[in-house]
């Protein structure tokens, strides 16, 4: 693997001392031309991971660079490189099945704090393909190795409110929230948890706190609205919920919660 990994490493530098040499000697096109072609045959030949690799590179046609990228993996190469970006590409898909053993490989092959970064990567592709206990291994992992930063405990606060885990939840917040005070993701964290354990007051304060904080709220109107129904304000909650439900009709890809959802909520308060 490592002979594998120097004559990757060194392939490029190749073509620039080709290119150098031509632009001092001045050999004629036809002879520089030549030079490029046998270094493309020898890239081809000798390390066709990397070959597939540069071509999806060099290509910013998504569908194209995806199956260059599976071409690429299929000998193995061994940069990090194409496992990383076929990974996020397939993450971004949603495709979990292809793009968790990716991410995988990429971490069994990172060292130092580049394995730390797909370590957190890794862990939010668990998270959200919905295996929330793996993702709470490798954070938890990371923060008992002496790791502390915003990340790694806004990333221990999601995954602790996937698994309805509302206190630890919480707790990873508010050590967000403490390295960053103007952040509003870890007080949406709280304001979900705060929910979850039935402080309702507080969750009601953290989405006031939130809203006035964020150019186009959406879900957090819906929270906002549950909390003013769950403290018994009929009016506000039902003034909440229906600009919930204006705003993910407008856009549902901003809100995780469903249209569906916000809309039984708006007529169930109707209702009462």
């Amino acid at each position: 693997m490592r002979i594998k990994r120097f004559w990757e490493t060194i392939l490029p530098f190749l073509l620039v001392g080709w290119g150098v040499i031509a632009f001092f000697t001045k050999p004629g096109w036809l002879i520089f031309i030549a030079g490029c072609l046998l270094w493309i045959i020898l890239l081809r030949l000798t390390a066709p991971g990397l070959f597939w690799t540069i071509l999806a590179f060099i290509n910013n046609h998504p569908d194209q660079a995806l199956t260059r990228l599976r071409k690429a993996v299929q000998y193995q190469p061994a940069m990090i490189y194409p496992y990383f970006t076929l990974g996020i590409m397939n993450a971004k898909q949603k495709n979990w099945e292809e793009a968790i053993p990716l991410l995988e490989k990429t971490v069994s092959m990172a060292s130092g704090r580049n394995q730390i970064y797909y370590q957190t990567v890794l862990a939010e592709a668990y998270r959200e393909s919905g295996a929330a206990d793996k993702a709470l291994a490798i954070l938890t992992q990371l923060l008992e190795s002496g790791l502390e930063s915003f990340k790694i405990y806004t990333d221990l606060a999601i995954t602790n409110l996937r698994l309805e885990n509302f206190a630890d939840a919480l707790f990873f917040a508010e050590k967000a929230r403490a390295l960053e005070p103007t952040s509003v993701q870890p007080v949406l964290i709280m304001g979900k948890a705060h929910f979850g354990v039935k402080e309702f007051q507080k969750a009601k304060e953290d989405y006031e706190w939130a809203i006035a904080r964020i150019k186009y709220p959406t879900e957090s109107y819906y929270w906002l609205g549950r909390a003013e129904l769950e403290l018994g304000h009929k009016t506000e909650g039902i003034q909440y919920l229906q600009k919930a439900v204006e705003r993910i009709s407008e856009d549902p890809l901003l809100s995780d919660v469903t249209l569906e959802e916000a809309q039984y909520w708006l007529e169930k308060a109707l209702e009462s």
